[in-house]
């Protein structure tokens, strides 16, 4: 892998690396000195229970930040239509956008344009009946806008934890990275490093609780890696299961919290709880184990990307053999919905016997 790394230029790693570094620290405290976007945890029981301390929302907005000074999206349209999607995000982390059919609406808005524009559709997924389907413009603009909600929502879903996102994002891009060679355009490979790059910096310091991603900066992450990842597979024989395996977490964990809520009389789909998966691993790691709170909450994601990521390289040598990609989803699936129910078992039990 550090042979993909080698043809990076040093010195602009270097200066990509320090900018997100400064941005960070002034921005940070600018942002607790004035005390505006700092994180409304009393809003939000599920962030309570991973961390009490007050921490500015800057991640996504040094996030921004990245895609203006380097020209991610190309075009002054792009460009203000990817700040709106930000700003559905950033609202909705201050209750000033409260409904979550309202922030659908305008995200599927938003993204139906870009995905129009910018001509990126799903035209595949290997079953000849469906494509038939896929081949049909406005089908096509539809299913991939679904895909990149579903994505965009997901992605939010899981960042409930320190470096859950963000880590997921950075195991990513590591194997995207990892393949590059005559599959991602030069262009698409220089927004990946500058991604890249973001997130290393973001993850310092979301470890030590000093940076959240925030809604803005979750949908604004998982769109512009999910644009890319669809982008991938239009242009190029790779199987689109591998891109389904590579974005399965955060999607998966949309559709099961939905379902699970669905079936539950104390919760509505569309609230937040104390349920999902990193949630259940955290209290019982906590349980167990005695450690520091920035290892406590970020142990159940570190976990939980790691396995992702060695899926993920397994994935990386089957890129054209979609039975050999859909059984490597179907293990993700069945390890998370039987880690799952056992954990829910057992925290269950731990709780009872208090």
């Amino acid at each position: 892998m550090i042979n993909y790394f080698l043809n990076i230029s040093i010195f602009n790693y270097f200066l990509v690396l320090v900018l997100n570094l400064l941005l960070f620290y002034v921005i940070n405290f600018i942002l607790v000195k004035k005390n505006i976007l700092i994180d409304l945890k009393k809003t939000s029981s599920h962030k309570q229970l991973i961390n009490t301390d007050l921490v500015p929302v800057s991640g996504g907005l040094i996030l921004l930040i990245n895609c203006i000074i380097f020209n991610i999206f190309d075009n002054l349209l792009n460009q203000v239509l990817v700040l709106s999607l930000f700003l559905i995000g950033l609202f909705a982390d201050f209750q000033k956008l409260e409904s979550p059919i309202k922030r659908l609406m305008m995200q599927t808005i938003i993204v139906v344009v870009l995905v129009k524009i910018n001509q990126v559709f799903v035209r595949s997924i290997g079953i000849p009946f469906v494509d038939i389907y896929l081949n049909q413009e406005l089908i096509s603009i539809l299913f991939t806008t679904f895909c990149l909600l579903i994505l965009i929502n997901g992605s939010n879903f899981i960042d409930g934890a320190n470096l859950q996102c963000s880590g997921y994002y950075f195991v990513v891009l590591t194997i995207l990275i990892y393949i590059k060679s005559n599959i991602l355009s030069n262009h698409d490979f220089e927004i990946i490093k500058v991604l890249y790059l973001y997130l290393f910096i973001f993850i310092l310091f979301n470890f030590f609780n000093k940076s959240y991603l925030g809604d803005g900066g979750s949908y604004l992450l998982s769109f512009i890696v999910g644009f890319i990842a669809i982008k991938l597979q239009t242009i190029t024989y790779i199987s689109p299961y591998f891109i389904v395996l590579v974005l399965w977490y955060p999607a998966f964990e949309n559709f099961f919290s939905i379902l699970r809520k669905t079936r539950s009389t104390n919760t509505k789909a569309d609230q937040p709880d104390l349920l999902h998966f990193h949630h259940l691993l955290f209290k019982f790691l906590n349980n167990k184990l005695i450690l520091s709170k920035n290892i406590s909450s970020c142990l159940p994601s570190i976990i939980i990307n790691l396995f992702n990521g060695v899926i993920f390289y397994i994935g990386s040598y089957f890129l054209y053999s979609s039975i050999k990609l859909i059984v490597l989803i179907m293990i993700c699936v069945t390890v998370y919905v039987s880690l799952y129910f056992l954990l829910l078992r057992t925290v269950k039990l731990e709780i009872n016997n208090i």
